[in-house]
């Protein structure tokens, strides 16, 4: 989960509030999703270029979580975080 708030290649340096605002950030990812509708069909070529892009997850979190729908389901599988 921790992902989601930092490139990949940066210090992955743990405290436990780090922890809970990854699963804040996973929550509301998790409720962009149970958003009724498509959303923003840009946002799922936008969130696939992020993440080809040096992996880019927290990027692609914010388009994501912001557009809904398909973006974000996507995201959330792509992270496995279903």
């Amino acid at each position: 989960m921790m992902i989601t708030d930092r490139p990949w290649h940066a210090s992955w340096d743990y405290a436990p509030a780090l922890l809970d605002a990854a699963a804040d950030r996973v929550r509301v990812l998790h409720e962009a999703a149970a958003r009724p509708g498509p959303g923003d069909p840009a946002a799922v070529g936008e969130v696939c270029r992020l993440l080809a892009r040096d992996l880019d997850v927290p990027a692609a979190v914010g388009v994501a979580a912001e557009a809904g729908g398909d973006a974000v389901r996507l995201l959330i599988s792509v992270l496995g975080l279903a």
